[in-house]
């Protein structure tokens, strides 16, 4: 689309530019296009042509920035738009021609925070991903759009370090959101034309050597420093022979032919059964799994293995469904034939010409079966045998008809992958893999060994057993048949499209052919078991504990020779040089957050220490006046670099310990247990914390102490089991702060009863408690007492809560009177103790306490007729009848006195009392009398009312 040369009016030359079409997305003549010279882009231009078939403009891939606005339709949310549900074929064919352009660009995109933008993208990755592996409309265009996004959402636009790199991913995810795909491009275009440079050997090595190390990336920050940074990347007009680079690619991706008949098979009855149900086990732990394992470059979305796998597993929930819609569409695409015109996308690679240095070493391909056949008596030859580009020529069509009939489980995703050529990016180029594999294809090698296998079939009717590791073959034959064998060779390999040619050059990359004598021995019995294959995995695994050990006991002897050999200094350094984390500073990545970017002088005297080599610019003596070394210095009080390296160990233990997070809190896990959808997640959820709890009472943590028993209380009250925090309870109680206590005595009395003997345990503190200073502390054992209480508790400690009923504190004094009731409820022969101060508690002013005495009395009464009798007494006092109150107070005793069967006399006071009140100047108080009365004339009459003067 941006290299257009001619006018699509006119098709004439645009040499002196044009004016962009919107509609079209193309380019025109400013005089075909009506407008005034002047201005080569108008903001709402639409040519003549597709005036009435679109409803607007967007700016050309190459406007300038002046011209263009950055201003977004301001929207809700970043959610994905209705242009993204439904695909016009003129949606599809701008998608395409963008992709098109996009996947030749080197990509340079903002690394993805754990934040709301990472999560946002993920999310929409996602979106685009479903389409196809939900088998829903615009399957077509889903993976073209899910390799497009990160090449127009993720350029890096300027300084990340700025923080403006989450605004601006923002913005385009919201441009993308909204179906803005011009304008996304037109940014992405002018970045990568900014960013791009000719590619150089030598180009930026230390910037590159500085990035691997900082994405952890060690062996290929040490490859480029090493031997094996020589060969790289060719150019594709670099001439190698009488051939470019890309004429060579080009042969090496034929044009594909047509299957030979004679060759397809039919009927085959050796294949195994094959049912879908077989790829079941494909789900998000299994992509997880494979995401963790994967590594490699880049492919056609611009995305590497590290930032796959981030997005797959460091997004939590979307994170999550990411992995589940990529399981969804490897199951379709293993079980389900798939239109080809849907995964051209996905069936891309991106290709990349390397220089691999040839001839520096020999492939190894001598195995035991080989020299075996070669030792027969009959056997005067040995015919090697290579496949020419076997790999990139095989023929297509033939391979998967016959891996139909032999292989049916891979047959399905092999033909969805190979049914159309795949697109093969290098530089600006665009190659066509028509025959083969491609590079890359983890089902390559399975596809090649099951379509020679005729081959192989056809070799052994000729009376011998060929030899076959993937492109490699070998056949032991005498000299009167190796050329007629030959000859057969040739004429069968043409029908699967591959010309097998002896070898002429091999050997074995061994570096110290002496120290290797007992490998050969080794080999041989770790490859005999394959003769069995129903046993070969259990007896290899026994073969291979024997050759460990035998190993572990040669080097063993190796290692103590040559340590014998040393003098004792250079002993003792290689002995610290080799025990277990001794070179993991050495390995480590320069973060100069944790120090572990050294200096020049430091990495020197450090690389120095580990061989005992000398050290450079030292100090002659040491400030204790003895001659300086590295021993001595080491160990000398005096110099300083004791106490150096005991506070460097002792800030950096303190710095991890700081950074490591903290139990989470209540507030956290009762969210988390609220999120919870379904039993088995909150089941989950009360596990994982409760396995967390008892760690920590494990370590004895006594800081978190509090917090665990806490989550342990809404635990228990969910209905989970909590017994194993009663110990822990036990020592919150005898702590002397007072927020650990009020969590162990509420602990207590929840997870604590008189029948299991833990509780008795708790006697000593409630005891201590009970006469502590602060109130607070005896209101908690007080408390406590009355929920838990055994019969031998309260023996114990009833003299304690007797003298605090006589306590001046009303606080203490309510809590001790309910604990008392308590008591006696559980131990009625108590009450002779508790009598004398609860008739004091009805003196009581406050009526919290006044209410606590009624029940502590009533409590009494039940228990006993005696103290029914003693607090039958009335207890006259005088009742102000001037205020409500009062008379509220009479009201209620003269009802008390009407219904129930109480004394003459009795009866006598409360109707004088009625008679005030008729007295009284309220009226309400009035009627009170009237409907007293009224009620008391009702009942039989004992001669009590007719004393009243009405």
């Amino acid at each position: 689309m941006s290299n257009q040369t001619h006018c699509s009016s006119c098709k004439a030359s645009l040499r002196g530019g044009g004016v962009w079409c919107g509609s079209c997305c193309s380019y025109l003549h400013v005089k075909c296009s009506g407008l005034p010279s002047g201005r080569h882009w108008t903001e709402n231009f639409i040519c003549p042509i597709c005036k009435e078939n679109q409803a607007g403009p967007a700016p050309p891939p190459n406007a300038p920035m002046e011209d263009r606005t950055d201003d977004v339709t301001p929207a809700t949310d970043n959610s994905l738009s209705a242009f993204w549900d439904t695909f016009t074929p003129e949606k599809h064919t701008l998608l395409h021609q963008i992709y098109s352009e996009v996947v030749h660009w080197h990509p340079n995109f903002y690394m993805l925070g754990k934040n709301k933008t990472g999560h946002k993208f993920v999310e929409a990755l996602d979106h685009l991903l479903n389409p196809v592996a939900e088998n829903t409309k615009n399957c077509k265009s889903a993976l073209l759009a899910f390799f497009t996004m990160p090449h127009l959402v993720l350029p890096i636009s300027k300084d990340s370090r700025d923080g403006s790199n989450n605004k601006t991913i923002n913005r385009r995810l919201l441009q993308w959101n909204q179906g803005q795909l011009i304008e996304l491009f037109a940014e992405a275009k002018a970045l990568q034309c900014r960013k791009s440079k000719p590619y150089t050997k030598k180009t930026n090595e230390i910037k590159n050597f500085n990035s691997f190390m900082s994405k952890g990336k060690i062996s290929n920050a040490i490859r480029l420093l090493s031997d094996k940074s020589s060969g790289g990347v060719l150019p594709l007009n670099q001439k190698i022979g009488p051939k470019t680079v890309l004429e060579i690619l080009k042969e090496k991706h034929p044009e594909p032919l047509a299957a030979d008949p004679h060759w397809k098979i039919r009927n085959f009855d050796e294949s195994l059964p094959y049912h879908p149900t077989i790829f079941e086990k494909i789900n998000a732990q299994t992509i997880r799994k494979a995401a963790l394992k994967t590594h490699g470059s880049h492919g056609p979305s611009g995305l590497d293995a590290d930032e796959w796998r981030r997005m797959l597993t460091s997004f939590s929930q979307e994170s999550t469904n990411l992995r589940k819609t990529f399981s969804k569409f490897a199951l379709r695409v293993a079980t389900q034939f798939i239109e080809p015109d849907h995964l051209g996308a996905y069936n891309s690679n991106r290709l990349i010409p390397l220089d691999k240095c040839p001839g520096k070493c020999g492939i190894e391909h001598a195995i035991h079966s080989l020299r075996d056949a070669y030792n027969e008596e009959t056997t005067e030859a040995i015919l090697l045998i290579d496949a020419k580009n076997a790999f990139n020529s095989l023929n297509r069509s033939l391979a998967l008809h016959n891996i139909s009939q032999m292989c049916p489980s891979l047959s399905t995703a092999l033909t969805n992958s190979y049914t159309q050529p795949s697109s093969l990016f290098v530089n600006n180029q665009t190659l066509y893999s028509k025959e083969g594999t491609t590079q890359g294809d983890p089902l390559a090698m399975a596809m090649y060994g099951i379509a020679i296998l005729p081959l192989v079939k056809a070799i052994e009717k000729s009376g011998v057993t060929p030899k076959w590791y993937a492109d490699d073959g070998s056949v032991s034959v005498d000299l009167n048949s190796i050329k007629d064998l030959f000859d057969e060779l040739q004429d069968i390999g043409p029908a699967f499209d591959i010309l097998l040619t002896p070898k002429i050059q091999g050997g074995l990359n061994i570096i110290f052919p002496d120290d290797r004598n007992g490998d050969y021995e080794w080999s041989i019995a770790v490859s005999n078991p394959l003769k069995k294959p129903e046993t070969a995995e259990n007896v290899q695994q026994q073969v291979i504990v024997s050759i460990n050990s035998e190993k572990k006991i040669l080097l063993d002897h190796k290692k103590a020779t040559v340590q014998n050999a040393l003098d004792e200094e250079l002993k003792y350094a290689t002995q610290l040089a080799s025990e277990k984390g001794s070179s993991n500073w050495l390995n480590a990545i320069p973060l100069k957050k944790y120090n572990f970017d050294l200096t020049k002088r430091e990495f020197r005297d450090g690389i120095s220490l580990r061989y005992a080599r000398p050290l450079t610019n030292t100090p002659s003596l040491c400030p204790c006046g003895k001659n300086f070394s590295k021993m001595h210095v080491l160990h000398c009080p005096k110099g300083g670099y004791t106490q150096i390296s005991h506070n460097e160990i002792r800030d950096t233990f303190a710095n991890i310990m700081n950074e490591m997070p903290n139990t989470i809190r209540l507030r956290d896990l009762i969210r988390q247990v609220r999120a919870c959808r379904t039993q088995a997640e909150e089941r989950a959820v009360v596990n994982k914390e409760c396995a967390t709890i008892r760690n920590s009472f494990r370590e004895d943590d006594n800081e978190n102490r509090c917090k665990n028993i806490a989550k342990l209380l809404y635990i228990h009250m969910l209905g989970y089991p909590a017994h194993f925090g009663q110990l822990e309870c036990l020592k919150l109680i005898a702590s002397p702060k007072f927020s650990d206590k009020r969590i162990g005595y509420l602990g207590a009395m929840l997870l604590l009863d008189e029948k299991q003997d833990v509780h008795l345990l708790i006697t000593n503190s409630l005891k201590n408690d009970m006469v502590h200073s602060n109130h607070y502390n005896v209101a908690l054992s007080l408390c406590t007492l009355g929920a838990i209480c055994s019969t031998e508790m309260c023996r114990d400690l009833a003299g304690e809560v007797e003298k605090l009923l006589k306590s001046a504190n009303s606080y203490i004094k309510k809590k001790a009177a309910l604990c008392a009731a308590r008591i006696i409820r559980k131990v009625p022969e108590l009450i002779e103790m508790f009598l004398p101060a609860s008739r004091q508690l009805l003196q009581e002013k406050n009526h919290g306490t006044l209410l606590a005495g009624v029940v502590l009395i009533t409590e009494m009464c039940i228990k006993s007729q005696d103290c029914l009798v003693h607090f039958r007494k009335d207890d006259r006092r005088n009742t102000e009848t001037s205020k409500n109150v009062g008379n509220s107070i009479l009201y209620e005793t003269v009802m008390c006195i009407m219904d129930i069967k109480s004394e003459s006399g009795l009866r006598v006071l409360a109707v004088n009392i009625l008679g005030r009140f008729l007295l009284n100047a309220d009226k309400n108080i009035s009627k009170d009398f009237i409907a007293t009365q009224s009620a008391s004339m009702q009942q039989p009459q004992t001669g009590v009312a007719c004393g009243v003067s009405y």
